[in-house]
């Protein structure tokens, strides 16, 4: 069987902790769609293995969904 793996997400802090740079950078990829983010109630969520892509330079400009 090929299963995919469960994305690990992260708020915005816990992102901005991992990965070593501020929250306010984070919210204002978020803010400009820079990055893929969904939200569950008023938390913004963010896949960081694709977040960790964008920073290392992997992936270009991951486009943002919100569903507004």
């Amino acid at each position: 069987m090929n299963e995919k793996p469960i994305p690990r997400m992260r708020t915005v802090r816990q992102a901005a902790l991992e990965t070593g740079v501020s929250e306010y950078f984070v919210r204002q990829l978020v803010k400009n769609k820079e990055i893929y983010y969904v939200r569950s109630g008023k938390r913004v969520l963010i896949n960081l293995d694709l977040f960790i892509s964008f920073l290392n330079g992997e992936t270009e400009n991951n486009g943002g969904y919100d569903n507004e």
